[in-house]
């Protein structure tokens, strides 16, 4: 099951879910066109979705969980979109933690690499 943002649940309720997939397509490429957003695709929506979960710190995890990913190599597609996260993820463990992750991670004599 996809949780479902209480919002979007009482708007959902309003739609009737009768008809063929090309019924809400058609209204969907109408409604983009009023709109201006010809370039936009009903698939571009889950991209926004995942990334809006994880700069609100969602974990990868958590953001296949709620894209109803079967594998995660689907959902690390979106792993480029944050980089900055894992430099905040590292800068919370204590020194000693720090420290040991460096030393397991560190370049070779000569090349400095920072995170």
């Amino acid at each position: 099951m996809i949780p479902i943002h209480p919002n979007a649940a009482w708007a959902l309720a309003y739609i009737p879910f009768k008809w063929k997939n090309s019924y809400y397509y058609a209204r969907w490429w109408k409604a983009r066109s009023a709109a201006g957003l010809d370039h936009l695709r009903i698939h571009d929506e889950r991209h926004s979705f995942a990334s809006a979960l994880l700069s609100n710190g969602a974990s990868l995890a958590e953001v296949g969980r709620a894209l109803n990913h079967k594998s995660a190599q689907s959902t690390e597609r979106y792993s480029h979109l944050y980089p900055e996260r894992v430099k905040e993820l590292v800068l919370r463990l204590p020194v000693a933690k720090k420290c040991a992750l460096v030393k397991s991670v560190a370049p070779k004599p000569g090349r400095r690499k920072v995170i």
